[in-house]
């Protein structure tokens, strides 16, 4: 089996980690030979080329712009609509004519995009008669505050995609209820390489007053709510904030960053946070910690929630997204109300004070993740409907 894959132009954080664990795992486990057209010739498609997996940079632009982190920013880009537009374009119709002078698309099978930002894999698939398959990974409005370049883009992705693949049931919801065709969409939980994790992990009890570390690892916007956080560690009575360690790992925008910088100085936390950058080989020091926070406005699914999970650390989320679809409340970890740092602050102070809960939490998350989001068991599943797809006539 063939398969022409399309990741995003973005290449780090959740999305891009899981598309390049697919795209291996299928071809290790399932003999799929893949053929992969990246946006540029950045980490990723080195990292295809390392592997000896045929990679093309075809410079591919997304048709849903995220707005940005700030207000300045949505108002240029709000402004800037006709350039995107034209750019948007221009740089897809010659990245089609790469990606045609490189591949003789009758050999293919199938093409498999892995974000819905992208739509250059719907008018290759329209334009060879080939199945498309079209990961749904994000909300789009809800936590990137995206709009969409392509008018009728819930249209377009209907009558140009054979399967879609939703990462939760709150995302499936989230995008049939902007009428997306209900019998399309599957939901199919993201794999995690459960093996990057089992040679770092570390057992460790934290129930004796010792430092508590605290990590919140993911992109630093006002969706991921790396504020609530901040706030809640200011509401924890100071006997026990002072053995509070909270690290923030990930990219922000400058003015985003200085805008945090300077509230956590306007709390006097200087001493308690502190912000660590984007780590590509997270799982290295994801054990240290005791607590993993999860404050997102709308998380499509929470890869970081099993990471934390699979690194023996206690997950901490907001209810919203995908977040309770995996943290059980109560058993593998606990949720808080979206927006109240005050329950923020409570739960993460019972977490320290309530003896054997965190150990009980950390021992229960690490099963459940490991049993239930292997990369493995993700790829199994996603094979499982390229085959019943290639069994259907496809008719153009």
């Amino acid at each position: 089996m063939k398969i022409v894959y399309i990741p995003d132009v973005g290449e780090t954080y959740g999305a891009a980690t899981s598309f390049k664990e697919l795209v291996l795992t299928m071809r290790s486990e399932y003999n799929i030979i893949p053929i992969v057209l990246t946006s540029k010739k950045g980490k990723m498609y080195e990292e295809f080329k390392k592997n000896n997996i045929e990679v093309y940079a075809i410079g591919h632009k997304a048709f849903f712009v995220s707005k940005g982190s700030t207000i300045l920013r949505k108002v240029v880009k709000t402004l800037l609509f006709p350039y995107y537009y034209i750019d948007y374009k221009i740089s897809n119709y010659f990245a089609i004519k790469k990606a045609e002078n490189k591949i003789d698309f009758s050999q293919i099978d199938m093409i498999h995009t892995n974000v819905n930002r992208n739509d250059i894999g719907a008018i290759l698939a329209r334009k060879y008669c080939k199945r498309h398959i079209w990961h749904i990974r994000e909300f789009g409005k809800e936590d990137y505050d995206c709009y969409s370049l392509r008018r009728n883009y819930i249209k377009f992705m209907n009558e140009n995609t054979d399967l879609f693949i939703a990462i939760s049931n709150a995302v499936s919801q989230s995008w049939t209820s902007k009428g997306l065709d209900i019998n399309k969409i599957k939901v199919i939980y993201n794999g995690v390489d459960t093996n990057r994790f089992k040679s770092n992990i570390k057992s460790h009890s934290n129930q004796k007053n010792e430092n508590i570390k605290i990590i919140m690892s993911g992109a630093i916007t006002p969706s991921k709510g790396q504020i609530q956080a901040i706030k809640a560690l200011s509401l924890i009575p100071v006997e026990i904030r002072k053995i509070i360690k909270l690290d923030l790992y990930g990219t922000a925008a400058k003015e985003y960053f200085n805008y945090l910088k300077k509230y956590i100085k306007k709390l006097d936390l200087c001493e308690n946070i502190t912000f660590k950058g984007y780590k590509s080989n997270i799982e290295e020091v994801m054990p240290n910690y005791d607590i993993g926070l999860v404050c997102s406005k709308s998380e499509g699914f929470g890869r970081v929630t099993i990471e934390y999970m699979l690194s023996n650390v206690c997950v901490v989320a907001s209810n919203t997204g995908a977040n309770p679809e995996l943290v059980k409340d109560g058993e593998n970890g606990l949720i808080y109300t979206l927006n109240d740092s005050e329950d923020l602050a409570n739960k993460i102070v019972k977490l320290i004070n309530v003896k054997g809960m965190m150990e009980e939490f950390k021992k229960k998350g690490y099963d459940y993740a490991l049993n239930g989001f292997s990369k493995e068991k993700n790829a199994e599943s996603i094979y499982n409907e390229y085959k019943k797809i290639l069994m259907v006539n496809k008719n153009c």
